[in-house]
């Protein structure tokens, strides 16, 4: 595999999917926290468990967020809040926007929408995935030898088409 000259950087935008899950999610936990604040009768055990949960699941949640994407040599790296993870592109086999490539999808080891959509999913189209996803409608699918990726840079077709020129077949 070839690779690719000096990094190109893509953005991550937030698809209206998840704005919807991360504000509804968000409102669900302080709404918690707020009930169990307004119910706990001066429970501190109480108003801690109630505000400490919801609290927890955000800053848990928070530092997975995808910031945005680089093309390295032959490494995706994918840039997170507080790190950025490195995925080897040996085996590349293709690339290529598939906007309803997340569609029917299980998630089987992961976030679902609090602040991206990333970890193992699975759907019959794809079989078993791996996802660092902020807006599924830009959804690019990365075939590799031993397993499929899945991520959302705000140039699909720019991502999918230099990435199809590394496939070995392109060559």
């Amino acid at each position: 595999m070839d690779s690719v000259g000096p990094g190109r950087s893509y953005g991550a935008p937030w698809g209206t999917s998840l704005k919807v899950m991360t504000a509804v999610t968000c409102l669900i936990l302080v709404a918690v926290a707020v009930s169990g604040v307004v119910t706990s009768e001066g429970d501190g055990t109480r108003i801690a468990v109630m505000v400490g949960i919801p609290a927890l699941l955000l800053l848990a949640a928070l530092p997975f967020v995808v910031r945005g994407y680089r093309l390295e040599g032959s490494r995706l790296v994918i840039r997170r809040l507080l790190w950025e993870t490195a995925v080897d592109l040996q085996g590349l086999r293709s690339a290529r926007h598939h906007p309803g490539a997340m569609s029917g999808s299980v998630r089987t080891f992961g976030n679902g929408g609090l602040f991206s959509f990333t970890g193992r999913f699975r759907n019959s189209s794809l079989g078993p995935y791996r996802a660092w996803v902020t807006d599924p409608k830009l959804a690019v699918v990365i075939e590799l030898a031993d397993r499929t990726l899945v991520v959302s840079p705000d140039r699909p077709r720019e991502m999918a088409e230099t990435l199809s020129r590394l496939a070995p077949e392109a060559g």
